[in-house]
């Protein structure tokens, strides 16, 4: 988490996408079910920094299942629009 931290004060992105419910539970803190977080943005403070998350299922998972890499596309597609917007 250190050198997390230390990483996002550096590059301070816009967006962060989150990948698997590892990743989102460390920078979110939620522990919603995946299917009801996946390709929303969440506002969160994360060891004060001011980050906007969109949580998706990680790659290789998303790989495997059909219904998952369509949610998993959709949010890389947010997460993209946001960075335009």
């Amino acid at each position: 988490m250190p050198y997390l931290s230390e990483e996002l004060r550096k590059v301070r992105p816009k967006i962060v996408v989150a990948l698997g419910f590892v990743a989102i539970k460390a920078l979110t803190g939620s522990s919603e079910k995946l299917g009801e977080i996946i390709g929303r943005e969440i506002d969160v403070d994360f060891n004060g920094i001011k980050l906007r998350v969109v949580p998706s299922y990680h790659p290789s998972a998303a790989m495997r299942n059909r219904k998952m890499r369509r949610k998993f596309n959709e949010a890389i597609r947010k997460a993209v629009s946001l960075t335009h917007a």
